[in-house]
């Protein structure tokens, strides 16, 4: 990085200095600077310009701030300054440790002995403890984010990083006391109900220190996976492999196995029982002990780590330095552009608004030109299918999963071409020939095969096949995340609302740029009355695309049931301005206006609403100055989320 471009400016110059970068990510860049009139060496977390916008980003930046702050404990990395510069770049300022992460010493020295183990557990428990009673949770502990420095004749003293996706307690600043539905974490280190999507509480960082305590004692995870699907699903299903290491106590065996249920209740009631149980264990290390020589990328730069041996280490002239936090790596926007038709219809209603899964590409000549028996000229077989998958709006198929023969993928072009246009439930004529043309491929039981069967069940209106043969895709391929789309939707369209979150919320944890498979989520959410989990999920889906069908209607609703007025009125808006025709809209836009004291406004909202047809709205007169419904006002509370 040229030493211009590092440089601050303005009224932040005139207080700290840029020294060197000590790291880059994709969204930021950490630097050793100093503060000019004490002369004190501190790191310097900086969005980067062109990031600075994005809402969710500085969201999580600003939350990490806030949390550390609320906590206030010797464990944790201290934050002593926030900024935002001239070019709207945002600034963390925090102490300057040098040391090595927990991961690097695993890499390089695990297993190690149980009374290492202990003391630097229980510093970790100590750490998230003192978070949990300021009503903070981690949600991303691994040994990336626990700092080892030397301090106190040791040099294993523990400083607990990166609160980037820490949930606040409401009180201290965050949305509500529960903010689930979205998987966020490292799978490797993820307990089950966060990789289901399900509420995270406390329990959730205890999980994950049990995964911690086992990898330093035993050198290795529980669960014997590769990929961040199989792990999920292995911290979901899986029994942890028994924890071999001769001469450990019974009463730390004891404690990581507890820390490992699947079920919450089951482990220690808070991190201080954790504490209780490690510090008579723990003795700190006091050898004299290389650092390491190399910083690993893993530290900076926020790169997924599943056996903290990645390559490209950058090298430094003197102990490893770490700023405190990892750089978030962002995951690029969604850039397809594609005219959508949804497979169920426009009817956004929610009683009416079904699942959008898998969108056709509205042009007349893909439409009218369902048989294709002849890849085009010059073009592969697999090239035409691709295509067509993409402009159905699937998510790619992993390279290792496509092993259909030629003539099996000319089968699935022509089925791909038959599927385009079609609805859930709606089993047309092409829907038919779509299901007779794979019955000629029983012998191939590849995941593409068993992907194209579930999709065509699903149009159908097959459900139980449609799941089914999703099941056989996903265990063949497990990254496919359009069969993890159709697993959960026809989980949805059989009311399984809480298999189908699970199945979608694996989906997008393979793909985050699957919009669909977002969407899909965020109402089986709403579905399920998770109203906070859907405004989540719908933010994220509206920052890549502002314009996606449903999502305002869907997101305003959701508002209104978290009493978040003023944004359902937003959102409402927008989506009757979309859709000058959508009764549902309308009527909530009433309850919105109503709400936030625009009474003549929602009146008129109430009478559009009914001359569109809206059951419950009544159109009192301008006169009366009072917005009418056909029940208390707050009818649609009520409403079935169920009409999928």
């Amino acid at each position: 990085m040229a030493e211009a471009e590092a440089k601050l400016s303005g009224d932040a110059a005139k207080r700290y200095r840029i020294l060197e970068t000590l790291g880059t990510g994709g969204m930021g860049e950490v630097f050793h600077g100093q503060h000019i009139e004490l002369g004190r060496d501190v790191a310097i977390k900086r969005l980067k310009e062109e990031v600075a916008l994005d809402k969710s980003v500085v969201k999580r930046f600003i939350n990490e701030a806030r949390a550390v702050n609320l906590i206030r404990h010797e464990n944790i990395v201290e934050v002593t300054d926030f900024f935002t510069d001239e070019k709207g770049r945002v600034h963390m300022v925090m102490e300057l440790l040098e040391g090595r992460s927990l991961g690097a010493l695993i890499h390089s020295m695990a297993p190690l002995p149980y009374e290492r183990v202990a003391h630097i557990g229980a510093q970790i428990a100590e750490a998230v403890y003192a978070a949990h009673e300021s009503g903070v949770i981690h949600r991303d502990l691994k040994p990336e984010n626990v700092f080892l420095i030397r301090r106190k004749s040791t040099h294993d003293y523990v400083k607990l990083l990166d609160f980037g996706i820490a949930r606040l307690h409401p009180s201290c600043g965050g949305l509500e006391a529960t903010e689930s539905g979205i998987v966020m974490g490292t799978p490797i280190y993820m307990p089950p109900e966060q990789a289901k999507g399900a509420e995270v509480t406390a329990a959730a960082d205890i999980y994950s220190l049990g995964i911690i305590l086992y990898e330093m004692l035993s050198g290795a995870g529980p669960f014997p996976r590769t990929s961040a699907v199989e792990m999920m699903m292995a911290h979901i299903a899986d029994e942890p492999k028994p924890l071999e290491v001769p001469g450990l106590p019974d009463e730390f065996r004891e404690l990581v196995a507890s820390c490992l249920a699947k079920d919450p209740g089951d482990r220690p009631a808070t991190m201080q029982v954790v504490v209780d149980v490690l510090e008579p264990l723990a003795v700190a290390t006091k050898e004299s002990e290389p650092m390491g020589a190399a910083l690993h990328s893993g530290d900076i730069a926020g790169a997924a780590t599943w056996d903290h041996s990645e390559p490209g280490a950058i090298s430094v002239d003197k102990p490893a330095s770490a700023s405190f936090s990892q750089i978030p790596v962002s995951a690029p926007k969604c850039k397809r552009t594609r005219n959508i038709t949804i497979l169920t219809g426009i009817v956004l209603g929610l009683a009416g608004l079904l699942f959008l899964l898998i969108r056709g590409h509205k042009t007349s000549d893909v439409e009218n030109e369902v048989l294709v028996t002849q890849p085009v000229a010059n073009e592969s077989v697999r090239s035409q299918l691709d295509q067509v998958m993409a402009s159905m709006g699937f998510s790619p198929i992993p390279l290792a999963c496509k092993s259909s023969s030629e003539e099996v993928m000319a089968t699935h072009l022509r089925i791909a071409k038959l599927l385009q246009a079609g609805k859930l439930g709606s089993n047309s004529p092409q829907d038919q020939l779509a299901s007779e043309e794979l019955d000629k491929l029983a012998e191939d039981i590849g995941p593409e095969t068993s992907l194209w069967k579930a999709r065509t069940r699903l149009q159908q209106g097959k459900n139980i096949d449609a799941l089914r043969f999703a099941k056989q895709a996903t265990q063949a391929c497990p990254g496919m995340a359009t069969a993890y789309v159709i697993a959960g939707t026809a989980q949805a369209l059989s009311g399984n609302h809480t298999d189908a979150i699970i199945e979608l919320n694996l989906a997008v944890n393979i793909d985050q740029n699957y919009l669909d498979a977002r969407f899909n989520l965020a109402l089986s959410q709403a579905s399920s009355k998770r109203a906070v989990d859907a405004i989540e999920n719908l933010s994220l889906l509206l920052e890549a695309d502002s314009h996606y069908a449903g999502a305002r209607y869907l997101r305003g609703r959701s508002y209104l049931q978290v009493k978040k007025y003023p944004e359902a009125l937003v959102d409402l808006k927008m989506a009757v301005a979309s859709k000058a025709d959508h009764s549902e809209a309308w009527y909530l836009l009433g309850f919105a206006q109503k709400e936030t004291g625009n009474l003549s406004e929602a009146n008129q909202a109430f009478c559009r609403a009914s001359e569109l047809g809206h059951a419950k709205a009544t159109c009192t007169g301008a006169a009366a100055g009072q917005p009418g419904a056909a029940d208390d006002g707050e009818g649609w509370q009520t409403d079935s989320f169920d009409g999928y």
